[in-house]
């Protein structure tokens, strides 16, 4: 069987208003790798599927939208019966959860193994990096290794595929060097590598070329972690004038923030800082992260970015295993103190993510499965939208009950922050209407 077409799609929760607002960059860069004369469409819906009549498809999807995945994957088995492959996070993070729809899962970086399976096909047992069923029973192929130097992927060819980008993205990087133990960032991208800054330009420009975007993320895990490259890059941004076309945003770690950093950042008009802050209890932000800064080091970063004129963002965990109630308090004074000071603000409650040191705890606990409704593993980070019969709660130190009365504290602090009208004209002014559908966000946000 020869493949002449081929179908990319992203498995999406019609719910979270943040699937609107943002393209799938993995399946941008998967097709713009793709080596053989094979004519790739990435599409958002199965209509499209079905009247494209694509030889293979590939399917993207996190954990919270894999059982969307296999539905869609029976519905194109149905009406085309082609061979569909399923790709992202939570096959990586969980391969042996593979579903016998798909003829393989790719584990891992997808850019080689999917064009390698597109040259193969249906043989299958050469291409690296692969789960698939052989009988009753999975079997895996030699594990891939990862893409040494990401420079050597080719650009994505955003106009090709992407008529709006939404809220345009860049990753430079991939991996982090540390091991929270909440994330399953590790396991899809082992080592930290990094993109040159000469890179970086080439898609800075490409998007502002394209699209005239006035505001840009830089998606990588820690965005600041080489911060050599950073001020390379900073210096590139500043020379060609983008800082004063574009605003960029990006995460970090409060301990990895000093005045410096600060100023380098402001230099290239990153504007937009989101820290990964958790937990305002020592205890448990060591639980969660290993080493990290103390509550007392994060107020002063929050301060500090707040008087050099920052749009501070600050992520937090609640109802994690090993938290108290004491604990939860501390992290809601935290919040309540410096609400006027953050720009935006994530409060979500505890996920068990595969790949996690505490999946396999909660796997013979019984908390979890191989062959669960995925659903309950959904990511709340808009907490307004906190379904409290769809979630696996995970914390022993406090009875459910008691931890809910919290979240509707804390989805009341989400409101005020993140629906503040001054901030929210102060958004569309910063980035441009036509960069994100701001009204979109909000009727979301609001309901």
């Amino acid at each position: 069987m020869t493949i002449k077409k081929a179908a990319l799609i992203t498995a999406l929760d019609p719910e979270n208003p943040y699937s609107r607002i943002a393209v799938n960059l993995g399946l941008l860069n998967i097709a713009a790798s793709v080596k053989t004369k094979v004519d790739v469409h990435i599409v958002d819906s199965l209509g499209s599927i079905f009247r494209l009549r694509p030889d293979i498809v590939g399917i993207s999807s996190v954990t919270e939208n894999y059982g969307r995945a296999i539905n869609m994957a029976k519905e194109i088995k149905m009406e085309l019966n082609v061979p569909i492959v399923i790709g992202g996070t939570h096959i990586s993070a969980l391969p042996e959860s593979l579903d016998r729809v798909f003829s393989a899962g790719i584990i891992g970086e997808g850019e080689e193994t999917f064009s390698e399976i597109l040259s193969r096909y249906p043989d299958l047992s050469k291409v690296d990096g692969l789960v698939r069923w052989s009988g009753d029973s999975l079997a895996f192929t030699p594990s891939r290794r990862m893409i040494k130097c990401l420079d050597s992927l080719p650009l994505p060819d955003w106009k090709r595929w992407v008529e709006r980008p939404g809220l345009p993205y860049v990753m430079t990087s991939r991996g982090c060097p540390y091991k929270c133990s909440f994330c399953s960032s590790p396991v899809q991208w082992g080592s930290v590598r990094l993109h040159s800054p000469e890179r970086v330009l080439q898609e800075i420009r490409l998007i502002r070329e394209l699209y005239g975007s006035r505001h840009i993320k830089f998606f990588d895990d820690i965005f600041i972690l080489d911060k050599k490259r950073v001020k390379k890059i900073v210096e590139m941004i500043d020379s060609e004038g983008l800082n004063k076309r574009i605003t960029f945003s990006c995460f970090s770690r409060a301990d990895l923030i000093d005045k410096e950093t600060a100023a380098l950042l402001l230099k290239g008009n990153v504007r937009f800082v989101s820290l990964g802050i958790e937990s305002g209890s020592s205890k448990v932000a060591k639980a969660l992260k290993g080493t990290c800064s103390a509550p007392a080091h994060n107020q002063r970063v929050v301060d500090m970015l707040h008087t050099e004129g920052f749009y501070t963002g600050c992520l937090f965990i609640i109802g994690s295993p090993t938290e108290t109630e004491k604990d939860l308090i501390k992290t809601l004074k935290f919040i309540e103190k410096n609400e006027k000071k953050m720009f935006e603000i994530e409060i979500n409650p505890y996920i068990v993510r595969p790949g996690t040191p505490f999946w396999k705890k909660a796997v013979k606990k019984k908390l979890v499965y191989n062959e669960m409704n995925w659903e309950l593993l959904k990511d709340y980070s808009l907490l307004n939208f906190f379904d409290p019969d769809r979630y696996v709660y995970v914390n022993e130190h406090m009875p459910y009950e008691k931890f809910l009365e919290y979240v509707e504290r804390f989805k009341e602090i989400f409101k005020r922050v993140v629906m503040d009208p001054k901030k929210m004209s102060m958004f569309r002014g910063l980035i441009g209407p036509e960069d994100i559908p701001v009204k979109l966000a909000e009727e979301d946000l609001s309901s």
